[in-house]
């Protein structure tokens, strides 16, 4: 099972990880939850940026759009990490042996999260939550 982290005890102690909700939502209905996040603790996967530009279904948004998120995340300084080197062993764990019914997208932000030992947040609890060790901050 997963450790869920309050807000409040994860920026005390580590760096977080975005998923692609809090980038959506923050992005259209500015939930203010950013406020309460130091800007040198915002990262993100560039699997997640990918997800940011893209709809539902699959579809990439106009450029214009593309070029408008870019620059809010520069605004808000939400700097997008490449994928760890330890990240690679951890996707291959939760693909052979976990049980979770998480997308693709969602595994890698896990193997991500492990690796670095960097809590998630996420308004995806159900995505996550059976993943042992994993830190979860829901909101």
């Amino acid at each position: 099972m997963a450790n869920i982290l309050a807000l409040e005890a994860a920026v005390n102690e580590h760096l977080l990880l975005f998923d692609t909700t809090l980038l959506i939502h923050e992005y259209t209905r500015q939930t203010n939850l950013l406020r309460r996040i130091p800007r040198p603790q915002r990262f993100t996967s560039p699997l997640a940026v990918w997800e940011f530009v893209h709809l539902q279904n699959g579809q990439l948004i106009a450029h214009a759009e593309r070029l408008e998120r870019r620059d809010w995340m520069d605004r808000q300084e939400i700097r997008s990490t490449w994928v760890s080197v330890g990240a690679q062993h951890a996707f291959q764990t939760l693909l052979w042996h976990a049980h979770h019914t998480a997308g693709v997208v969602d595994c890698l932000l896990a193997a991500e999260s492990l690796s670095r030992g960097w809590p998630l947040v996420t308004r995806n609890l159900r995505h996550f939550e059976d993943i042992p060790g994993m830190l979860v901050v829901p909101y």
